[in-house]
């Protein structure tokens, strides 16, 4: 996770209004579960197309969250999508799903804080 990122959205924070970094994390973290089976589907009907789409899209919101190991993961789904060389979707979806946990779980204990 790049702290940095997440102090940058904390000091978006106005006056008396909801916690916003609390309400980003809870966006992504609603979010994040069905891009990553939307991926998982997608890597297992061999559907490059629809892999390319939603792993773009996890991309973004992970790099916008601090995520970047998930973004960079995302990014390499992404481009064998593009190219249609889907031999290590398997492998990356699997390093995409671990990382997500270890995501989630840093997530949550921020918004703990």
């Amino acid at each position: 996770m790049d702290r940095t990122i997440l102090q940058s959205l904390r000091e978006l924070q106005g006056e008396g209004e909801p916690d916003i970094l609390d309400e980003l994390i809870g966006l992504f973290l609603d979010d994040a579960p069905a891009r990553l089976r939307d991926i998982r589907e997608a890597a297992a009907k061999g559907d490059a197309h629809s892999l390319e789409r939603n792993a773009h899209t996890l991309k973004g919101s992970s790099q916008n969250m601090g995520a970047t190991r998930m973004g960079a993961l995302c990014l390499e789904l992404q481009e064998a999508g593009r190219t249609g060389d889907l031999s290590r979707v398997p492998e990356l979806v699997d390093l995409l799903t671990a990382e997500f946990e270890r995501v989630d779980a840093e997530l949550h204990e921020e918004v703990a804080q």
